[in-house]
């Protein structure tokens, strides 16, 4: 299996929620140097080390980005989650199939994150960014300033703090888990 193309960063990503979109950028910039540019011929241990850190790079960011929308009552947060949810059981076959020695994984993880970024970010994320630049019920307006994408649309910016994220046993992932089709 080859890579279906390099990820790279585009304003069709941007949702105007600065830490959201900083923790993407951040993703996409680590699986352009750890999974996409590097040579595909390294240690099993290097190679260990990098899923490693790609499940750092995942889950915190998700829990954080939950916790988020917890607290600003995303209406769709149900499903949303369980988008989450499908994409750490994904890096879970992900790791299993790198415990089973296979050599494909460099291409597994970009092909896979290559088709969350296109179908969950720029569709689902994009809709964080356009619930909470409608006006809040409670507490002070989280709009900031407006921003422009290159493109010249307008994107709420949204300088809100991301709430500390807290305790989540299920994004342990396990090989008995049922599989789903699509995030």
């Amino acid at each position: 299996m080859m890579a279906m193309h390099s990820l790279a960063w585009t304003d069709k990503f941007v949702t105007g929620i600065d830490f959201i979109d900083q923790s993407h950028q951040d993703l996409i910039d680590f699986i352009s140097m750890n999974f996409s540019q590097q040579p595909r011929i390294v240690s099993r241990k290097h190679l260990e080390g990098r899923l490693v850190r790609l499940v750092d790079h995942l889950v915190g960011p998700i829990v954080t980005e939950e916790n988020f929308l917890i607290s600003i009552g995303y209406p769709e947060f149900d499903q949303h989650r369980s988008q989450h949810n499908w994409l750490i059981h994904e890096i879970g076959k992900i790791i299993l199939a790198f415990e089973s020695q296979d050599d494909r994984i460099s291409d597994l993880v970009q092909d896979l994150l290559t088709y969350w970024f296109v179908t969950h970010v720029a569709e689902e994320d994009t809709r964080i960014g356009a619930h909470v630049s409608r006006p809040l019920d409670a507490g002070p307006s989280a709009v900031g300033a407006r921003s422009r994408t290159a493109a010249g649309a307008r994107r709420p910016h949204v300088p809100i703090k991301p709430a500390p994220p807290g305790p989540r046993l299920d994004f342990i992932p396990a090989a008995s888990s049922p599989a789903r089709d699509a995030p």
